[in-house]
């Protein structure tokens, strides 16, 4: 899997991202608290599958529900997920403030559409925010930076994007063939740089060779 096929791709632990996000959510309840009216609504973005462990990892934490619609929650159920897990998610949107949405959702144009949606309820107390969760890999820029996480904020709305991926990173890969040992290198993503992917990964592999004790 060579979607991260490049030096510049050396993505953090899922560990320290998970932390990293846990801490954000801290942050936010406590902000939460300090306001008299109003709920922070906290939308995670993720794929058909994956990124589970993201929000996941944020309701077992904090012992909250997570919301995600009906097709969601029938393709989680065939994960077959110890019940204590599956008992997390909810298919009713009132009981629940940590949201799986689209990720293509978490932008600043979108998630002001999900206030209506929060708020259906006129006698319930109001979402009055709103915080978008991006994990994905392609948030790390192409520039080396200090901070895991980058945040962007406009009024009662914030994004915090953070590298996280279930994919391999670059070290991973290169990891992997000095690990394997393997004949053949099949690249599976961006196929047409395929001989350009592998030259790449055997020039760091051979690199990494001669730095080893």
């Amino acid at each position: 899997d060579t979607t991260y096929c490049n030096p510049k791709y050396t993505l953090p632990s899922q560990a320290e991202t998970i932390a990293a996000i846990q801490g954000l959510f801290q942050k936010e309840m406590e902000l939460a608290k300090q306001r008299k009216n109003g709920k922070t609504l906290h939308l995670f973005g993720a794929y058909t599958i994956g990124k589970e462990r993201m929000y996941l990892s944020v309701a077992e934490r904090y012992n909250m529900k997570v919301y995600v619609d009906s097709r969601r929650f029938r393709i989680l159920s065939a994960l077959n997920w110890p019940k204590e897990r599956m008992a997390l998610l909810t298919k009713y949107k009132e009981e629940a403030c940590i949201w799986v949405v689209p990720l293509g959702d978490i932008n600043m144009k979108k998630l002001p559409e999900y206030f209506p949606m929060a708020n259906s309820k006129p006698l319930a107390i109001q979402y009055d925010r709103i915080i978008g969760y991006r994990p994905t890999g392609w948030s790390m820029g192409s520039k080396p930076s200090s901070t895991l996480v980058s945040t962007r904020s406009n009024g009662n709305i914030a994004i915090h994007s953070v590298p996280y991926s279930e994919h391999s990173s670059f070290p991973e890969l290169v990891d992997c063939l000095a690990n394997l040992k393997p004949q053949c290198i099949i690249p599976t993503v961006s196929v047409g740089k395929s001989e350009e992917q592998v030259s790449m990964m055997m020039k760091a592999l051979k690199e990494k060779q001669t730095t080893l004790p």
